[in-house]
């Protein structure tokens, strides 16, 4: 969600890092995206809505997945 601070981060495995490290934009973080940063990550209530949202948009395009293609036979 901070795309416009040019701020992100990834979790994964060590070597996916150190790959997506060869490739990433070298350039420093500025101080307000810092901030920025970490009151984001601090926010839990912000953070819980959007993983609901999440949750309710995969349900949604399960359900429409399901109904648009009905396994063989069903």
């Amino acid at each position: 969600g901070l795309a416009g601070m040019r701020l992100g981060y990834a979790i994964g495995h060590a070597d996916l890092i150190r790959a997506f490290d060869k490739i990433r934009n070298h350039f420093g973080v500025t101080r307000l995206s810092q901030a920025a940063g970490l009151a984001a990550l601090a926010d839990q209530g912000h953070l819980a809505a959007v993983e609901a949202m999440l949750e309710e948009g995969q349900a949604f395009a399960r359900a429409t997945f399901d109904r648009l293609c009905p396994p063989e036979g069903g």
